[in-house]
């Protein structure tokens, strides 16, 4: 295995993109005061803090602009004082870090000597404290991740202001907050640990409780990941960049499609349990994040290569005798590369990466007519690309796509000849399009429009070669496609409460709208191709006719809402507690089956819309963390939800 980096600290301005925290005309019509002012004045006149009714009128009194999506980001948070105990109010606190497209973020201490720096980007931060007449504090080295809140109590000593105080070899941050345990793996992790960088099984094969794929070395390639922890699989929910590539069909633990490149992800998160209101299904949740660029140029080269010669194996003349060969590998091989940057310093920052995998297999007791072994083919390419605009110091763009390809030449065994193998293409895409913004110090907001596709080709049975392509799961191999698709709308607002019915509240409103259909296609092909020869004594005596012209389409439309509230009661103890409103509604629309290639057998027939049952329900999801410990490094966290799937 090889690998390079190249990187480049050229420091040269291209473009002078400083600006103020001004907010652009699109955002201008109606201002993050006014939208927080219509939420309050009606949970004041509601008289009661939680109720569902008030988050729907809350939802709908925000305007198109007040309404986001799904948060990826991390926050800082903590209280400074000084040698005595006493809060220290009007302190600076300033974040900086490669990831940042600014110079800087920060924030002053209120009077309780609170301070929060919040929708900021995964990356490691060094945190500034600085007031007149005390010496000033740096903290290098916070590691922040997706969804993480650090927790940073600081303590100031007398002293001039420029003296420093720098703390390099702090004890590790603690999420204390967050309720739902998780494995987190960031770009380090993903890029040090050994493993066969294959796609979801790789990620799962690092997290304690899952079980994915038994994956050795990679002979998994291709494979449809399998989403398992603690025994259970069902409700699995793979996200990327926010958007949802779960099967809109399928639920089970099981998801098609779920291709992705591994080398592209800057980092990873995978639940096991405890899933929170934001999240529908109960099961394995995986949330991958894609690389960025930055102000710096940075990319990488990747490459493994193996075949028999590097393989050693036991088996010995007795076992050769009896056909028995060793490690199946034909050839294995995998390549990938990347790069970003900027365009426009502190401005726009790009991303590309390319993936390219090979695994070829011989098979066990099956040969091809020359004598050679029979050898599975699969190919699988990925493309990824991400762009991130800052529009000004509250407001940013990101937009990625991702596609993919799986070429596979399978099917043949001790039981099914060299001849009749099937050939497989199936391709996949997903994008998004983000808008994330501040408001203040207390206000988080993002939007976001995603979509994620599957298909397959058309499969084929070639009446002269008998061999058959496209499709292998399909009853009696008929000439078929198939293919999913989901649109996806999230809007999310984040808004801190402080000092407000017994602690602090975080509060998360939410509004997710997804369009999603399975499809499957059997267009005529006319003859041959639309029918099998059934043989006996190698003579024809029966033709099996494929009802062909078939086109079904199963249709959903889900919108959920959704509150969730990190109440901190205490230093100790943070409930996390939420309800998700969903209404889901399944169809099957008007159709029109075509005659088919052998239409007096069947003919054209027309169907009516079919509509499942409505299935709309409330569920509470109730969790807790609490410190143990003084030092904040002990944490017990646990709950109880209900999940409707």
């Amino acid at each position: 295995m090889w690998e390079s980096l190249i990187e480049s600290d050229d420091t040269t301005p291209l473009l002078d993109a400083s600006e103020g925290a001004r907010l652009s005309p699109p955002f201008r019509h109606r201002s993050a005061k006014e939208c927080m002012m219509s939420v309050q004045s009606f949970l004041v006149r509601m008289g009661k803090f939680y109720r569902i009714s008030g988050l729907v009128a809350a939802l709908l009194s925000l305007s198109a602009p007040c309404l986001l999506a799904q948060d990826s980001q991390a926050s800082i948070v903590g209280v400074v004082t000084d040698e005595s105990g006493a809060v220290l109010p009007g302190v600076t606190v300033s974040a900086t870090s490669p990831t940042l497209q600014r110079a800087q973020v920060s924030a002053v201490t209120d009077a309780q000597g609170n301070y929060r720096l919040t929708n900021l980007p995964i990356g490691t931060y060094e945190v500034t404290y600085a007031l007149d007449g005390f010496r000033t504090v740096k903290r290098e080295s916070v590691q922040l991740t997706g969804g993480f809140t650090a927790t940073l109590d600081i303590k100031m000593l007398v002293g001039a202001l420029n003296e420093t105080l720098t703390v390099s070899a702090a004890s590790p941050v603690v999420d204390v907050v967050s309720s739902n345990p998780r494995t987190t793996l960031t770009l380090e992790t993903l890029e040090l640990i050994p493993t066969s960088r294959n796609g979801m099984q790789a990620l799962l094969a690092q997290a304690p409780g899952t079980r994915s794929n038994v994956d050795v070395g990679g002979n998994t390639a291709g494979a449809i990941p399998d989403f398992r922890a603690f025994g259970q699989g069902n409700g699995a929910w793979p996200v990327i960049e926010g958007v949802a590539t779960a099967s809109p069909a399928i639920y089970t633990s099981v998801q098609p499609g779920n291709y992705v490149d591994y080398t592209a992800a800057e980092e990873a998160q995978v639940n096991t349990f405890g899933n929170d209101a934001e999240t529908p299904t109960r099961g394995t949740r995986v949330s991958l994040i894609a690389k960025t660029g930055g102000n710096a140029y940075h990319g990488t080269f990747l490459g493994s290569y193996t075949n028999p010669n590097l393989i050693s194996d036991n088996i010995d003349a007795t076992l050769a005798a009896q056909g028995i060969r060793g490690v199946p590998i034909e050839e294995r091989w995998d390549a990938a590369g990347n790069l970003g940057g900027y365009l426009v310093r502190d401005k726009l920052w790009f991303y590309g990466g390319i993936n390219g995998r090979v695994n070829n297999n011989d098979v066990l007791d099956c040969t091809k007519p020359d004598g050679t072994p029979c050898v599975t083919l699969l190919t699988q390419r990925f493309y990824s690309v991400k762009s991130t605009y800052r529009l000004s110091n509250a407001h940013k763009l990101i937009g990625y796509y991702q596609w993919n390809l799986k070429d596979n030449e399978t099917g043949a065994s001790s039981l099914v000849s060299w001849e009749s193998r099937f050939h497989q293409t199936l391709t996949g895409n997903m994008g998004k399009g983000e808008w994330t913004g501040t408001f203040g110090s207390n206000v988080v907001a993002t939007a976001l429009f995603g979509f994620w596709n599957y298909s397959q080709d058309p499969s084929r049975y070639d009446v002269v070669t008998q061999k058959r392509t496209g499709s292998s799961s399909l009853i009696y191999w008929a000439p078929n496609t198939f293919s999913f698709y989901r649109y996806q709308t999230s809007s999310t607002l984040n808004w801190f409460v402080p000092k407000t019915v017994a602690g602090d509240h975080n509060l998360k409103f939410g509004l997710d709208y997804m369009k999603g259909w399975s499809k499957f296609d059997s267009p005529p092909h006319g003859v041959p191709g639309d029918y099998i020869l059934q043989f006996f004594n190698s003579a024809p005596y029966q033709l099996q006719a494929f009802n062909v012209g078939v086109n079904k389409q199963e249709d959903d439309r889900y919108i959920a809402l959704f509150l969730k509230d990190q109440w901190t009661v205490g230093p100790r103890l943070t409930l996390n507690v939420g309800v998700r409103v969903a209404f889901d509604h399944v169809y099957i629309p008007d159709e029109t089956k075509q005659a088919g290639t052998f239409g007096s057998i069947y003919p054209a027939v027309n169907f009516t819309r079919v509509d499942g049952a409505p299935w709309n329900t409330v569920v509470p999801r109730l969790h807790a963390s609490y410190v143990l410990t003084k030092d904040g490094l002990t944490v017990v966290k646990g709950g109880w939800g209900r999940f409707a799937q």
